[in-house]
C-alpha cells in the first residue's frame, strides 16, 4: 500500500476551514415558525418526499462545501506517496538524458572500450519513445555525436560504427559541465546523467574537487572497470651532463608498475632513429624507478628520440614510449609574470627582489619578465620554471597552455599579493591551483609583529639544507598578510605558520609540479625578502620545481603548441610555405602563430619552404596520468552518492534510484488532482445550489 506524505504539512492546519461551512449551515438553518393564520383551506399541502429531498439536497451542499475547503487545504501540503516503485501517478513520462561515454586512453585498456559501448547500447535498448537521448564522448574535451528522441536505433550504429579511443587524457569536469548545461535547457522533468567510464582514482578525484554537483538532474556512475589492474609506463624523461664522459649526457627515465604484481620490462633508447642501449628492468607491485642510461651522445644542438617498453601481457601498449627532442642549454631559462609592475619606482615593483636574486653573475639560471598581456602566443616549453606573482587574472586560452605545460613535466610557482581576489583566482587556477583561496588575513596591520614560518617538512628537498645548524633560519622573516586557503586533498602543506596556516603548498599534475606560497614575493606583506635566508630558499624552490623539466622540447597530447615561424623559416621564405609532418607521415600546412593538432604521440617534424630536411620538430607524449589505470573503490563512488541524493553510483544501468520526498513529489504532482477535484466539486455545487430551496 502506498503511505501517503505531506512535503508542506504545516498547511494541513487549513483543514480547520472545512469548519466554516458547518457553522454557516448552523446559522443559516431554516427554522419552524408559528405563524397565525385565518383560513387553512386556502394552503396547499407538501407532499413529505418533497421535504426530504430539499433536506436531502441541503446536506450534500454542505458536504461539497466542507470537502473543498479540506481539500483546498490538502492541496496546499503537496501529498505524494511514499513508494520508490511508483515513480509518478501520471503513467510515464519522457525523460532527458545525456550519455557521457569516457574514450580517453586508459579506455584502450584490455576491452574496457567495448564494455563501455555495450553499457551505452544498454541504455538505449532501455529508452521509451519520447525520450531525449543526447551521445556524448569525453576526454580531454566532450563531443556532442548525435541527438535523438525516437531513433535510437541510428544511435546504435553510431555508438559501434565511430566511437574509438583517443590518446588524450580524461577530464570529467569539463564533460559533466556540458552535460548539466544541456539538460538545463530541456524542457523536462526527469533528468539523467550517465557516465560511463573506468573511472581512474588518482584523476576523479582530483577533477571532483571542484564539481559542483547538479541539484535536479540525477546522475549515474556506470563502471566498467577491472577491481585489479596492472599496467607499466614510462612516466617521464630528463637529462643531465655525464660527469665521467666529456660531451656526454645522461638519460634518466622514470619507469612505473601501475599494478599489484611484480614484472620484468626491457627499456630501449632511440636516438634519431638509432637504436642506443637495452636494459632489463625489475619492478615490483606499484615500484616506480629511475633507469639510468649513461654515456649518451646527442649529435648537434638538437636530436631527436625515445624509449620504448617491451614486456609480455600488456593490456595498455599504446602508453610504452615516451618521446623527446634533446636540446643543448646553458641556462635555465626562468618566465617570470609580473602581476604588480612598477616602472616609476622599481622597489616597489612585485619582482624587484626576485630579479635581483636571480639576475647575478655566473647565475644558473636566466630571468625572462613579461607581463599577463603578454602571453597569448608564448611557449611555456622554452622554460625550465614559470613564476606567476601576484596575477590578478590570466585569458583561459593561456591557462589552458599552462597546465599542459605542467602537465609535460614544467614546474610553476605562484605567489600572492593584494592584486588577487579569491573568486576570480579560483575560477581561473582551479586546473593548477594547489588550493582554494578563502580570504586575505591581517596578522598586523602596523607592521609591528607577524606570524612566522614556524613548521616545515626539513625532509623536502626544499628546506633539506635549512635542517642543518647555521645554515638559514625561515623564522626569522615576518609574515603581515597572507591569504587563508583550503588545500586540495591531492595537494601537500609542505610548510605552516605558526598559527597552523599554510604557508607553502604542493601539487604534482601529471610530470610536473606546482607550489602556491600564501603570501607575496615582495616586502609589502612580509619581510622575507630582505632576510639573508632570502635567496637560499629561492634557489632551492626554483631548482626544486625544475627537476622534472626536461632539456627538451616535449608536449602533451591535444596541447596547444605556440610557433615562431620567423626563428624557424629561411631568410626570404614567407610563412605560408610551412608544412607539419604528423607522426603517422600526414603532412599538412601550417599559417597560424598556434598549432593545435597535437592528436597523436610522436614526433612532430617543420619543414620551411621546399627544405626536405626538418628546420624545427617537436615531441608531444601522453598524459603520464593515463597509465595509472587503477580504479576507484565501489565504496567511494557510493559515499559520492551518499552525500548527495541527486546521485546513484550503478553497475547494472538498469538499476533503480532512490527518489527524495521533492522529487517524488514532483513527479506524482498529486496536488493538480485534487484542484481538479474541487474544480468540479464547485461546478457541481453550483448547479446543485440552484435547485435547492433556501
Amino acid at each position: 500500500m502506498f503511505g501517503i506524505n505531506y512535503l508542506n504539512p504545516l498547511f494541513l492546519w487549513g483543514l480547520a476551514a472545512a469548519a466554516v461551512p458547518i457553522i454557516i449551515h448552523l446559522i443559516k438553518r431554516n427554522r419552524a415558525t408559528r405563524v397565525p393564520f385565518a383560513a387553512i383551506r386556502f394552503l396547499q399541502l407538501e407532499p413529505n418526499e418533497s421535504v426530504r429531498s430539499q433536506k436531502f439536497k441541503q446536506i450534500l451542499l454542505l458536504l461539497m462545501r466542507i470537502a473543498a475547503m479540506a481539500l483546498l487545504a490538502m492541496a496546499f501540503s503537496r501529498p505524494y506517496l511514499k513508494n520508490t516503485k511508483m515513480k509518478t501517478i501520471w503513467g510515464t513520462q519522457p525523460k532527458a538524458m545525456v550519455i557521457l561515454l569516457d574514450n580517453s586512453l586508459s579506455m584502450a585498456y584490455g576491452d574496457y572500450l567495448e564494455r563501455a559501448k555495450q553499457k551505452a547500447k544498454n541504455i538505449l535498448q532501455n529508452s521509451r519513445p519520447g525520450d531525449h537521448v543526447t551521445l556524448m564522448t569525453f576526454a580531454e574535451n566532450p563531443t556532442i555525436l548525435a541527438e535523438s528522441k525516437n531513433d535510437f536505433a541510428s544511435l546504435k550504429t553510431l555508438i559501434d560504427g565511430t566511437i574509438n579511443f583517443t590518446y588524450e587524457a580524461t577530464n570529467y569536469r569539463r564533460a559533466l559541465n556540458l552535460a548539466e548545461t544541456i539538460l538545463q535547457e530541456l524542457p523536462y522533468d526527469d533528468k539523467h546523467i550517465y557516465l560511463i567510464s573506468d573511472f581512474q582514482k588518482k584523476i576523479w578525484q582530483e577533477q571532483t574537487v571542484h564539481w559542483d554537483r547538479p541539484g535536479e538532474i540525477k546522475i549515474h556512475f556506470v563502471q566498467i572497470s577491472d577491481p585489479e589492474t596492472s599496467n607499466m609506463a614510462i612516466t617521464g624523461v630528463r637529462f643531465k651532463e655525464d660527469g665521467k664522459h666529456r660531451g656526454k649526457h645522461v638519460l634518466l627515465a622514470r619507469i612505473k608498475n601501475f599494478g599489484d604484481r611484480k614484472h620484468w620490462v626491457s627499456a630501449r633508447v632511440y636516438i634519431n632513429g638509432k637504436k642506443m642501449k637495452i636494459k632489463k628492468v625489475r619492478l615490483l607491485a606499484n615500484e616506480e624507478k629511475v633507469v639510468k642510461f649513461d654515456n649518451l651522445k646527442f649529435p648537434g644542438n638538437r636530436s631527436t628520440g625515445w624509449i620504448e617498453l617491451k614486456t609480455k601481457k600488456d593490456p595498455l601498449p599504446h602508453d610504452n614510449a615516451f618521446y623527446f627532442v634533446f636540446q643543448k642549454q646553458s641556462q635555465f631559462k626562468i618566465l617570470a609574470v609580473d602581476g604588480e609592475p612598477n616602472a616609476r619606482d622599481p622597489i616597489q615593483d612585485e619582482l624587484f627582489f626576485v630579479e635581483r636574486a636571480i639576475n647575478l653573475p655566473k647565475s644558473p639560471f636566466q630571468l625572462v619578465i613579461k607581463k599577463s598581456m603578454d602571453l597569448e602566443n608564448m611557449d611555456f616549453n622554452e622554460f625550465r620554471t614559470v613564476f606567476l606573482a601576484n596575477v590578478k587574472e590570466i585569458s583561459r586560452e593561456v591557462l589552458t597552455r599552462l597546465a599542459f605545460y605542467v602537465r609535460s613535466g614544467g614546474g610553476v610557482i605562484i605567489t600572492l599579493g593584494d592584486q588577487v581576489i579569491p573568486q576570480i583566482y579560483n575560477r581561473l587556477f582551479m586546473d593548477i591551483s594547489p588550493a582554494k583561496l578563502v580570504d586575505r588575513a591581517f596578522s598586523s596591520v602596523d607592521r609591528r609583529g607577524g606570524v612566522i614560518i614556524a613548521e616545515m617538512d626539513y625532509q623536502h628537498p626544499i628546506f633539506k639544507p635549512f635542517a642543518q645548524p647555521n645554515q638559514g633560519d625561515l623564522s626569522v622573516a615576518q609574515f603581515y598578510q597572507y591569504f587563508t586557503c583550503a588545500p586540495l586533498r591531492s595537494a601537500v602543506v609542505i610548510a605552516r605558520f605558526d598559527n597552523g596556516q599554510p604557508a607553502l603548498i604542493e601539487r604534482t599534475i601529471g610530470s610536473g609540479k606546482v607550489l602556491l606560497f600564501t603570501s607575496s614575493l615582495d616586502t609589502e606583506w612580509n619581510n622575507l625578502p630582505v632576510k639573508a635566508v632570502f635567496l637560499p630558499m629561492l634557489y632551492q624552490t626554483i631548482k626544486y620545481v625544475s627537476t622534472e623539466a626536461k632539456e627538451q622540447t616535449s608536449y602533451v597530447v591535444k596541447e596547444p603548441v605556440a610557433l615562431d615561424l620567423g626563428t624557424i623559416k629561411k631568410p626570404g621564405q614567407t610563412t605560408r610555405s610551412t608544412h607539419i609532418k604528423l607522426p603517422d607521415g600526414q603532412l599538412i600546412e601550417f599559417r597560424e602563430k598556434i598549432f593545435t593538432k597535437t592528436n597523436l604521440p610522436g614526433i612532430y617534424q617543420i619543414f620551411a619552404g621546399s627544405n626536405k630536411k626538418a628546420s624545427w620538430n617537436f615531441a608531444v607524449n601522453i598524459d603520464p596520468e593515463e597509465s595509472d589505470v587503477r580504479p576507484v573503490g565501489a565504496d567511494e563512488l557510493q559515499t559520492l552518492s551518499e552525500e548527495n541524493t541527486q546521485v546513484s553510483t550503478s553497475a547494472m544501468v538498469t538499476s533503480s534510484m532512490e527518489f527524495n520526498s521533492q522529487q517524488l513529489e514532483k513527479k506524482q504532482k498529486i496536488w493538480r488532482l485534487i484542484i481538479l477535484g474541487i474544480i468540479l466539486i464547485l461546478l457541481g455545487e453550483t448547479w446543485l445550489a440552484n435547485r435547492t430551496y433556501r
